[in-house]
């Protein structure tokens, strides 16, 4: 009897890409295993995104396009999470190309080694190059148990980057990305893995290839990232505190940390807006300031900062701008 293979979902959050999308759907359709279900999703793109993922799908009965408004990365994503049917799902963003046989390899070391998901590195590439092989946290074909998988992700050892990796349905399961928030993965990183009982196994090859965008998300100044990952962070410390003791204290280091950033940001670049999200963070570092001051993994010098701030905080911003002002004259 033939054996009937696994379908994989592949997801593509579409937006503003027309430069480089058919080089990602064609590293899709030409997998050397071919039971997909592709999904596009155009988030409202402006520019001919549209009409080529129409294109695509009546050329290939296996893509699925999903036209929304403009709703985030986020958004999309958890459309096509919704709708998606396969035993295994797989992200690609649609700056990005995958090699020809990687599904084919993914599932193969899957089976192989009897588990839920698959790791696999990746090429970063500039302006056309090959610049660095990154994402290496295991040696080749190496399997991590699901314990050892949520404490590497709540202390953000491992990241969160969805693409990176091949998950067997259920580990999506009661998982949404946060919508209207950056660095939507790292808050949910560790999320997956929860359903992951049967652990990963880490491929040492580059089958993605990462398209470095300069003006990215992540690289380009925004006054609220520290906010953001903060907001991540907390979320890891929160399930820390409740579920995994043995990192709960590098979790609330690393919350702590850029919770104190983004206030220190917003007195160096002198910004005044979102002051919601400066309020949640201090009414946390408040909240949480008997444990923050008991934290051993959190340097003394830390500590110092954040308790002046909340006690003396017109103080604190004087010395703060202070030390600026020093750091700008002798970088002159």
């Amino acid at each position: 009897m033939k054996e009937v293979k696994p379908l994989i979902s592949v997801i593509v959050p579409v937006y503003n890409v027309e430069r480089y999308l058919n080089q990602c759907v064609d590293s899709i359709i030409n997998q050397t295993y071919t039971n997909l279900e592709i999904i596009l999703v155009d988030d409202g793109s402006p520019d001919r995104c549209p009409q080529i993922c129409d294109e695509y799908a009546y050329r290939d009965k296996r893509i699925k396009v999903f036209h929304t408004e403009n709703g985030g990365q986020s958004k999309a994503r958890n459309l096509a999470l919704k709708h998606c049917r396969g035993d295994y799902i797989a992200f690609v963003d649609s700056d990005d190309w995958i090699k020809e046989d990687t599904f084919e390899k993914v599932l193969s070391e899957i089976k192989k080694q009897n588990v839920d998901v698959a790791f696999y590195t990746a090429n970063i590439i500039m302006n056309g190059i090959c610049v660095e092989k990154r994402f290496q946290y295991f040696p080749d074909k190496m399997v991590v148990p699901q314990n050892k998988l949520i404490e590497l992700t709540l202390k953000d050892e491992i990241g969160g980057q969805p693409w990176l990796k091949v998950m067997k349905r259920k580990c999506w399961r009661d998982v949404e990305f946060p919508e209207g928030r950056i660095y939507e993965d790292l808050a949910i990183s560790f999320r997956p893995f929860i359903y992951a009982n049967n652990g990963a196994v880490f491929l040492d090859e580059a089958l993605y290839n990462y398209r470095m965008n300069l003006s990215g998300t992540s690289l380009e100044y925004n006054p609220q990232r520290n906010y953001h990952i903060f907001l991540a962070f907390k979320d890891h410390y929160e399930y820390a505190l409740k579920y995994y003791k043995a990192v709960e204290e590098e979790c609330l280091e690393r919350t702590a940390s850029f919770a104190m950033g983004y206030c220190n940001n917003r007195i160096r670049y002198i910004y005044n807006g979102n002051v919601d999200s400066l309020t949640d963070t201090e009414d946390w570092l408040r909240r949480n300031k008997r444990r923050i001051m008991r934290c051993s993994s959190l340097s003394a010098k830390r500590k110092a900062m954040i308790a002046l701030y909340l006690g003396v905080k017109p103080l604190y911003m004087i010395l703060y701008r202070g030390i600026i002002t020093l750091e700008r004259q002798k970088d002159e």
